[in-house]
């Protein structure tokens, strides 16, 4: 508990998000499986039972005359389904002939040990049935079925399972994007924002940026020209926050532009305080909203020289810092 209590509101939305998608899709993937499997156990047995129910008819006239040779030819029908590993016909006095799958070889003839109805056990589907003719008791049927099917129908479960649990946390993956980005904001226009600021080369940072966006581009046919000097240096400034920055300008380029040019202009500009790097995304796109206060709030951290614009052909800069 101490630990949580150290952890960030960040850290904690982001535990919070994170465990609330586990937990509820957990709980409705052990729901669906166990109504899904519940369903298909019925759906077994009842299939089973009508099986049991036609053998039982069929056999009715060999167990009434005790002549079980003929019921034999009756049993050897189940063989087109591919599920049925044995079946035994008995008559009153314990008599039985059986058929057995062809992959079982032979096998003791189980006992009657059961009373009439379908159980599972032992990873098998057993069957007992009572062979009644006006009241009167001639024979029990018993049928044993694999569970091939149920076993299948879980390992699709759980393959479905798999895809929602991936599907739920990328979706919170998402969701914990979006509260970053709030949270940034909000830090901003306090003007709590830490930055961590370190030394980095502003070549190798571009075409890290270049490389990620440009996947996002393709796929609106937008062309990207980058224009940085490969001797432009580096960089002291919170690393992060300015790749940061610069992937969101050339996203929310691509968002408003479609068949057309985005432009990356990075260049170093001298001024009387130090150098300052200037990172200019315009594009040929429709353009959104612009951000007005987001300079002012930025510009009270005095990151020290970083300047992160966007433009629309023709318009101002929607975002600087400096």
């Amino acid at each position: 508990m101490k630990r949580l209590r150290r952890l960030s509101l960040k850290a904690k939305l982001i535990l919070i998000t994170v465990a609330a998608s586990l937990v509820s899709v957990i709980v409705a993937c052990t729901l669906f499986i166990v109504y899904d499997i519940d369903n298909v156990r019925r759906a077994m047995k009842e299939d089973l039972r009508v099986v049991a129910e036609e053998i039982a008819i069929n056999s009715t006239p060999a167990l009434e005359f005790e002549s079980l040779d003929s019921a034999r030819e009756i049993l050897g029908a189940l063989r087109a389904d591919p599920n049925i590993e044995m079946a035994v016909i008995y008559d009153r006095k314990g008599n039985s002939v059986d058929y057995r799958r062809a992959d079982l070889g032979a096998s003791t003839v189980p006992a009657l040990s059961r009373t009439e109805g379908a159980y599972f056990e032992d990873g098998k589907l057993r069957i007992y049935g009572f062979v009644l003719r006006e009241g009167k008791f001639l024979g029990t049927i018993f049928i044993q079925s694999d569970t091939e099917d149920l076993r299948d129908r879980l390992a699709n479960d759980a393959r479905v399972v798999v895809l929602v649990v991936v599907a739920s946390l990328l979706a919170a993956l998402l969701l914990l994007a979006l509260i970053d980005d709030i949270l940034d904001l909000s830090m901003i226009e306090a003007g709590t924002m830490e930055m961590r600021l370190e030394t980095f080369d502003v070549k190798a940072l571009v075409d890290d940026v270049e490389s990620a966006i440009r996947p996002i581009l393709a796929r609106a046919a937008n062309v990207l020209e980058v224009h940085c000097p490969a001797d432009i240096g580096a960089l002291h400034a919170d690393v992060t926050r300015v790749r940061q920055a610069l992937f969101n300008l050339l996203s929310n380029a691509s968002r408003f532009t479609e068949k057309g040019t985005v432009v990356v202009h990075v260049t170093r500009d001298e001024s009387p305080d130090g150098d300052w790097v200037t990172f200019r995304v315009t594009d040929t796109g429709k353009g959104s909203v612009f951000i007005t206060s987001l300079p002012r709030r930025i510009n009270q951290h005095k990151d020290d020289g970083v300047r992160i614009s966007s433009t629309e052909s023709g318009t101002a800069p929607r975002a600087a810092a400096g």
